[in-house]
């Protein structure tokens, strides 16, 4: 996987018959996590 949709697309892929949405947690990388905010629509202020 190259880019943070595709993980989150397996991710999605791997839990899609659980009731509950998987809680994902992102460390290492304060560039990483402003990516997923942006890509999201919720970049921080």
């Amino acid at each position: 996987m190259s880019t943070v949709a595709e993980a989150l697309g397996a991710i999605t892929a791997m839990f899609n018959d659980d009731p509950v949405a998987p809680r994902i947690l992102i460390g290492g990388s304060l560039y990483l996590v402003g990516d997923v905010l942006a890509d999201n629509g919720t970049p921080p202020k």
